[in-house]
This record gives C-alpha cells, structure tokens and sequence, in this order.
C-alpha cells in the first residue's frame, strides 16, 4: 500500500497546530509520525520505506510549476489583514477553514508540516 500523509514537525507552534487542527477537524495525534506507525505496524502493516518529501514538492512548483505557494502566502495575508470584514462576510468558520487552507502549503513550505510517502506490506 502506498500512503501520502502530512505530519506535524516540532516547528509547528501549539497555537498554530490548534488553529489547522480545529478548521480541519483533525485529530491531533494523527499528525505524529510514531503515532501512523504504530498504527500501521499494530494493524499487520510492515513498513518497507518511508520517503519525507518535506518541501521538495512546493519549492519545485515555485520554480517550475504553478507558484502554488507564493499563491497561498498572497491569499492568507489578505485574509489577516481583512480578518473582520471576512468573517463578516463568509462567517468564523468559513474564515478560519480558508485560512487553514492558505497556511497549509506555507507551513510545508517552511518545514513545520511534513508530507511523507509510506510504502506498506501487509504481513502473513
């Protein structure tokens, strides 16, 4: 099995994770790496490899691709910027769920979210 999951780094600041977390509705202990692994190891799973793209993926798009994430840091200053005429206009939720979206990409970018790639065997 191939698996593609983002993790949270120890650059990613408790506020910042709780702000990702509450938008996404993630829980947060599926953001630690050891956590998935347990959880792929106790569920039959061996791990083959492990591939830690971290900002590989953003950088070549801002040189060769679409600059997604120059595109995201551009969209969530204006939405700090214009945080209460936003809000006012999409709600709190839909606020904090598009600004989540925008720091997303950021946060990869600046090494406080981590995609990975696992490839997984199921054992017997």
């Amino acid at each position: 099995m191939l698996v593609y999951q983002t993790f949270a780094t120890p650059l990613l600041e408790p506020l910042e994770a709780q702000r990702l977390y509450e938008a996404f509705a993630i829980v947060g202990r599926n953001m630690d790496p050891a956590y998935f692994e347990t959880c792929a190891t106790e569920a039959g799973f061996t791990i083959i490899d492990r591939d830690a793209i971290g900002s590989e993926w953003r950088e070549w798009w801002e040189v060769e691709g679409s600059r997604r994430t120059s595109t995201n840091l551009q969209r969530a200053a204006v939405l700090v910027r214009g945080v209460e005429s936003v809000r006012k206009v999409i709600g709190a939720k839909a606020y904090e769920f598009t600004l989540a979206d925008q720091l997303w990409g950021i946060y990869q970018m600046i090494g406080k979210l981590r995609p990975t790639i696992y490839l997984l065997r199921r054992r017997g």
